[in-house]
């Protein structure tokens, strides 16, 4: 499959191919196609679609919405788009991998028949990925800044009450003095891993993913 095709001539549009169709009940599709420029071949495939309904209304749709090879329809997507928004608002953003195989994972549970090759490696297509994005221009693949579970739940008396019955319990247990305490914290040992790339909403000023620490 081609990722980056580059069309040779103009795309035909819904209004122009509907206005081709109304010609068509007076004159022959070569005659319509030396006049409009529209292939013989796609005029004669819409024509037999449509037929019985010419002439044709202006708000009537002629073109499908989607590829009739496409595994996922545009209100699954949708439904994936909308779930990895809301996903990444809540700092667990889904990297590329994760995606593929929850495609897969829709598809299969929703009955939706996919392709061998999904089947064998049990995830969707590295082409499938690259064709989502593009149709759903709404998201885009982000670098995240790596947050712990403590800094995405912000400070607040019930995180604080918590951090400090954890010391006491500790001061308790282990009866530290004070030459067994140490000051960590510009000595650049991270508690977060580096992140992967995730799947976020365009235009968020920032956005981050969480860590159990």
């Amino acid at each position: 499959m081609v990722r980056h095709y580059k069309r040779k001539n103009e795309k035909t549009t819904d209004a122009q191919l509907r206005d081709a169709l109304n010609l068509c009940r007076i004159q022959s599709l070569r005659q319509v196609e030396e006049l409009t420029g529209i292939p013989k071949s796609t005029l004669a495939v819409a024509y037999k679609q449509f037929k019985n309904l010419l002439p044709l209304p202006p708000d009537t749709a002629i073109k499908p919405t989607h590829h009739h090879l496409q595994v996922l329809k545009p209100q699954h997507e949708q439904e994936l788009a909308v779930y990895l928004i809301e996903a990444q608002v809540i700092s667990h953003g889904l990297t590329p991998k994760q995606l593929r195989k929850l495609a897969y994972s829709f598809a299969k549970w929703n009955g939706i028949p996919t392709p061998p090759n999904w089947v064998k490696h049990e995830t969707a297509g590295g082409d499938w990925f690259t064709m989502f994005m593009k149709r759903n221009k709404q998201i885009s693949i982000r670098k995240p800044e790596a947050t712990s579970t403590a800094r995405a739940a912000a400070l607040n008396p019930a995180v604080m009450e918590k951090f400090y019955d954890q010391i006491q319990a500790l001061y308790d247990k282990y009866k530290f003095q004070p030459e067994d305490i140490y000051n960590t914290d510009e000595t650049n040992n991270p508690t977060v891993v580096d992140p992967a790339k995730i799947i976020a909403l365009k235009g968020m000023h920032q956005v981050c993913v969480n860590f159990h620490v």
